[in-house]
C-alpha cells in the first residue's frame, strides 16, 4: 500500500506576510475606468474585522486606531459591523495592512476599494 505524500508544513505568519501582500495586489486590482466616474477619486480600505454588535466593532476600531494612527470607520454590511481603515491610495492601504499584520492581528484583514465593496453598506454614526 502506498502512503499518501506528507502535507507541507504551514509556515509561520511572519514568513507568509510577503505572500499575503502579493495576493492582495492580485485580488484587489483597480477597477477599470468604465466602472467608475471619470473624476471620482478611488478610495482604498483595509477591512480589519467583522462583528455582530456595534459595541464590539467600536472596540475593534479603537484597538486598530492605536496600530494605524487613524480611527477606522464602522460600516453595517450584510448584517455585520465591519471595521474599515480608509486610505487615499492602494500603496497606503498595503502599508496599513502590513502594520496590522505586524501587530499580530488574529483576524484576516484584506484590502478593498471602498466604492465597490459591499453595495448597500451604511456608515455608522461616529465613524
Amino acid at each position: 500500500m502506498n502512503k499518501p505524500p506528507a502535507l507541507p508544513r504551514i509556515p509561520r505568519l511572519g514568513s507568509l506576510t510577503p505572500l499575503l501582500l502579493a495576493m492582495q495586489l492580485l485580488l484587489a486590482g483597480s477597477p477599470s475606468q468604465a466602472q467608475r466616474p471619470q473624476n471620482a477619486p478611488q478610495e482604498w480600505g483595509v477591512v480589519l474585522g467583522g462583528d455582530r454588535s456595534a459595541a464590539a466593532a467600536a472596540e475593534d476600531a479603537t484597538r486598530n486606531a492605536r496600530i494605524l494612527g487613524q480611527r477606522p470607520r464602522v460600516y453595517l454590511c450584510n448584517g455585520w459591523y465591519r471595521t474599515v481603515a480608509a486610505f487615499a491610495s492602494k500603496r497606503q492601504a498595503l502599508l496599513g495592512l502590513q502594520k496590522v499584520l505586524d501587530a499580530g492581528s488574529l483576524r484576516s484583514p484584506y484590502i478593498i476599494t471602498i466604492q465597490q465593496w459591499c453595495p448597500g453598506k451604511r456608515l455608522m454614526p461616529g465613524s
